[in-house]
């Protein structure tokens, strides 16, 4: 790209600076929806930044805790990796219809695992470009019990009914034990 400019005589056109084509591509991505260039995902793994960007701004915050709309608590450090969901009415949703919304919060890429079953309902994914949102920043301390990349959705029950679900990385759902249906990798 170059732009005009006079001087007194005939018009030359230089190129814009480095800066210039920086903005451009930072507005470029502000603008086109994506919530960070290169990565996508609903929730696990972004920046409070790019969170708020998706979910809107927190309505309450503890030192361990930030509070959002939709009855989600959520846990930074910088990128997010614990989701807690919480339903308002237990029992009206089904394992499906939880499974559905708890899929909204995790990155595009994941692939699922699989499910154990014991002590509770606890479903295994895998996504590369999280492994990435991490390793950044050295903290290989977020995939307890599993491999980095490694993130489970546990599915919380009042009784026989659902009453919400907890995303975070790794396999530390049941911390010290091997769970039964999977094994627990260091």
């Amino acid at each position: 790209m170059f732009r005009s400019q006079t001087n007194g005589r005939k018009p030359t056109r230089r190129p814009l600076t480095a800066v210039g084509i920086m903005l451009i591509g930072i507005l470029t991505n502000c603008c086109s929806g994506q919530s960070s260039p290169g990565y996508a995902s609903g929730g696990l793994g972004l920046d409070r930044r790019q969170w708020e960007h998706v979910h809107g701004r927190a309505v309450h915050q503890t030192s361990a805790q930030v509070a959002y709309p939709g009855d989600l608590l959520v846990r930074f450090g910088p990128n997010c990796w614990e989701i807690v969901k919480n339903y308002e009415k237990p029992g009206i949703i089904s394992q499906d219809a939880a499974r559905g919304d708890s899929r909204q919060l995790i990155p595009n890429d994941s692939v699922f695992v699989r499910t154990m079953t014991e002590p509770g309902t606890v479903d295994l994914y895998r996504s590369e470009s999280l492994k990435g949102r991490f390793s950044a920043y050295g903290d290989d301390h977020h995939w307890v019990y599993g491999q980095p990349g490694d993130f489970v959705v546990e599915y919380k029950y009042d009784g026989d009914q659902i009453s919400g679900f907890t995303i975070m990385t790794g396999n530390n759902v049941w911390p010290g034990k091997q769970p039964r249906g999977g094994d627990a990798r260091h």
